[in-house]
């Protein structure tokens, strides 16, 4: 069930898996979170994103440093008795489909935890949150 206290662990899982990965590759990527999920087609609370691949950094295995950490600290913040089931994939972004990309991450959603619409779904107020422009 997902409700408000859910959502704040859900978030903590995310920014400590970001955070991990920054020190174990010693790079500051970057990385845009935003909330979805959608009551009316079922579609539970979850975070998509976009992130940088490092420079140098082998794709398959920085998916899969990704996905090991966060089904890690998913079972260590929530303290489950019952084997939790996570899911990370990983889609390269075509520059020309960004900006549709990112309408889709901000198109209007059920009113799952905080009825949440819009540009009002990039978290930015998460600690991994890192956007920085270049000119």
């Amino acid at each position: 069930m997902v409700n408000s206290y859910s959502v704040c662990k859900f978030k903590k899982c995310v920014d400590r898996v970001i955070s991990e990965t920054r020190r174990t590759l010693k790079y500051r990527f970057q990385f845009v979170p935003f909330e979805g999920g959608d009551r009316g087609r079922q579609t539970s609370y979850h975070i998509h994103g976009l992130i940088e691949l490092p420079p140098d950094a082998d794709s398959r295995r920085f998916q899969d440093m990704i996905r090991l950490k966060f089904q890690n600290q998913t079972e260590r913040i929530f303290n489950s008795h019952r084997k939790i089931t996570t899911e990370v994939w990983f889609e390269r972004i075509d520059p020309d489909r960004l900006r549709k990309y990112s309408f889709y991450c901000t198109r209007k959603e059920d009113d799952l935890v905080i009825g949440r619409a819009g540009d009002e779904r990039v978290l930015i107020d998460m600690d991994s949150f890192c956007l920085e422009w270049h000119q």
